[in-house]
């Protein structure tokens, strides 16, 4: 298989980050882990075209990890004409997609029709504990903590004969992480340090500091918790991502690297990689 990296970036104006989106390829197929905030530019970028997607799986439905949803639609229609394509996400997913892709409709239209008439993308909701096949993927899906008044999912894909383990964004839930990830080929997690919260909130003003960083506390996973997942599970190789503007890789790897003893590597845009 293969994880090609569109955006690593957390929720925020992160320099050279894109919202979080990653490309996987597998059995023949390719899929969206996401689709946040310049999602299809960084396609673009890649030279893959849309029309080469069969699925999009969203991990819930923060903007950071969904915004990038309504531009890749219109991409798709035209002039690809490539509709339906189907969705799948937790709860609350069919009622963002009717907004996203009515926004699309708005501004667009398939090839041969007139702008502005509705468009049908299919949405299936993925409930916690959920194993089912998708194309040549079959993916087990579970929940796990993040924000409260939404379900975050977690998912493991396997195809080839290997598993990819993407985590969406979660707060230290092991008792979750480490069977999905057992054994896993690569293990793709979100994480932050308190030394680059810091940083990024260095010029703002205490108050502001304290909120960013309760919220990171609160609602995401430490780097020193990742590094130890991957190392009870078993997994063969750690991917750090989501990361905010303040993170330095050295110092992640550092932190990563004394909990655990596999290949350790940081997340970055149009990042490649085959496991």
């Amino acid at each position: 298989m293969r994880i090609q990296f569109l955006g690593s970036g957390a929720g925020t104006d992160t320099p050279h980050r894109a919202g979080s989106s990653i490309l996987l390829t597998g059995g023949g197929e390719s899929v969206l882990l996401d689709c946040g905030p310049r999602a299809y530019d960084r396609l673009v970028m890649a030279g893959v075209s849309p029309a080469s997607i069969s699925r999009i799986f969203l991990s819930h439905l923060h903007p950071d990890h969904v915004l990038g949803l309504a531009s890749f639609v219109q991409a798709m229609t035209f002039p690809y004409g490539h509709l339906p394509l189907e969705i799948q996400g937790p709860p609350g997913t069919a009622a963002y997609a009717r907004q996203a892709v009515g926004t699309a409709a708005l501004v667009t239209g398939m090839p041969g029709r007139g702008w502005g008439e509705p468009l049908e993308v299919p949405v299936v909701e993925i409930p916690p504990g959920d194993v089912r096949e998708a194309g040549p993927f079959t993916v087990r899906t579970e929940q796990v903590p993040h924000a409260p008044n939404l379900v975050c999912e977690a998912r493991r894909f396997e195809a080839e004969g290997k598993a990819v383990v993407y985590s969406g964004d979660t707060t230290e839930a092991a008792e979750v992480m480490v069977p999905l990830a057992e054994g896993a080929a690569a293990l793709i997690h979100e994480c932050y340090s308190l030394a680059g919260i810091a940083r990024w909130t260095a010029a703002f003003d205490e108050r502001r500091a304290a909120a960013v960083r309760r919220a990171f506390e609160q609602t995401h996973a430490e780097v020193a918790y990742v590094a130890r997942v991957a190392k009870e599970a078993g997994a063969k190789l750690l991917v750090l991502t989501h990361l905010n503007p303040g993170e330095r890789a050295d110092e992640l790897l550092d932190t990563a690297r004394a909990h655990y003893s596999g290949p350790v590597v940081i997340a970055s845009d149009g990042l490649s990689l085959a496991v």
